[in-house]
């Protein structure tokens, strides 16, 4: 029998595998929450320091580029030692990362810490988080990602009201201390993530013979490099795969702008940061329903069969909710418009991946994914940047 059928074999589809839900669901109410409520983070930060959106942005943009960019080396990394001890360590440089941010004296050390320390520990955790439920869920994987991604949610709701009361209670250093203690909870959520049997690695018999073992692996490695470089040589030239993922670098520059300057973007329309609070908890506890329906509906036979036709006007709809969220009609306005951008925007969080591997060999599903997460980190890096003009 061969290694996929043991691997379909072995994946529970339940059982231990709805704790291993429970533990993503955490991850991404704890990492997903705080990403999107950072923009209180970020107004707090420009006061501290007196400095220029434009500068202190890019601590977020480099945290989105480790984030992004490290998700091939992740990718290894997690096949190597598995999905508990990375998301372990991504838990710890995730917390460590916020708690060095409370002590930032220049917008350059919180470079290091919120943007290479938590992107590196959020590359680690958001790797280990779709690899445990893709190993173990097969038939109901759909239903156990959905469930996942309402964490996001929750976070969002708990955060808006959670960061602003922080910070008017303990300023900015004590608010860095509690919010690292709690994503430090990252690391139990992982633990969680139990290994399965097939993802041991295998006995090997020792021999004496170690020339011959290390021109096997020199053998295995130019191998195995050959192979990835053919399999990017192949997806570079699929026109249509390779126009999919540009337009999902053109999403990401606008998810960047609406993601980190909300908080700005209302005080500029005379609005207040509680007016940008009511309307991140409106477009949250909206999203909850959104997503659920979304991974449903995405698998339905009458959707399935154009999933990139229906994506796209996803992505047309996200681009004019953006453009006229800037427009100052009011403050209905905005909750409702601010709601509907999220709609869209949690529809292409959740289901960007499905859409992208549709007729793709499976054997590149690594290599598209990897170069899809370079391209959208470089997408955040320029939204955030230009955003801060």
């Amino acid at each position: 029998m061969s290694n996929e059928s043991d691997k379909r074999i072995s994946t529970p589809d339940g059982g231990w595998g709805w704790m291993v839900v429970v533990g993503g669901f955490f991850i991404l109410l704890l990492h997903g929450g705080f990403l999107t409520a950072y923009t209180f983070i970020f107004t707090e930060l420009r006061i501290l320091f007196q400095s220029g959106a434009e500068r202190l942005a890019w601590a977020s943009s480099i945290n989105n580029l480790c984030k992004f960019l490290l998700g091939p080396v992740t990718g290894s990394l997690v096949q190597h030692f598995g999905t508990r001890k990375l998301s372990v360590l991504g838990g710890f440089l995730y917390a460590a990362g916020i708690f060095l941010t409370g002590f930032a004296k220049t917008p350059e050390f919180s470079y290091i810490s919120y943007g290479f320390l938590t992107g590196v520990g959020a590359a680690c955790v958001s790797t280990s988080l779709y690899v445990a439920i893709a190993e173990y869920f097969h038939k109901k994987k759909a239903l156990a990602m959905s469930i996942v991604f309402t964490g996001d949610s929750f976070g969002m709701i708990i955060y808006v009201f959670l960061i602003p009361k922080l910070l008017e209670e303990y300023a900015f250093k004590g608010t860095m201390m509690i919010l690292a203690a709690l994503l430090g909870n990252l690391c139990v959520s992982g633990m969680l993530f139990r290994p399965l049997e097939y993802n041991k690695p295998e006995l090997k018999v020792e021999t004496n013979d170690k020339e011959s073992g290390d021109k096997k692996s020199e053998k295995n490695w130019k191998r195995d490099l050959k192979v990835t470089l053919k399999n990017y040589r192949e997806i570079v030239t699929d026109f249509k795969k390779c126009s999919f993922i540009a337009y999902l670098f053109c999403i990401c520059i606008g998810l960047a702008i609406s993601q980190l300057f909300l908080s700005d973007l209302a005080l500029d329309q005379g609005l207040t940061t509680k007016d940008a609070s009511l309307a991140i908890l409106i477009s949250a506890s909206l999203n909850i329903f959104i997503r659920i329906l979304a991974g449903y509906l995405f698998d339905r036979a009458f959707i399935k069969k154009y999933r990139e036709v229906y994506f796209s006007f996803i992505g047309i709809g996200y681009g004019i909710s953006l453009v006229t969220l800037s427009f100052p009609v009011g403050r209905i306005y905005f909750y409702l418009n601010y709601a509907l951008l999220m709609c869209f925007s949690c529809i292409h969080y959740s289901q960007y991946a499905t859409v992208l591997t549709d007729g793709v060999d499976p054997k590149k599903y690594g290599e598209i994914i990897g170069l899809c997460r370079f391209t959208n980190g470089l997408g955040f890096v320029i939204g955030q940047a230009a955003g801060g003009k």
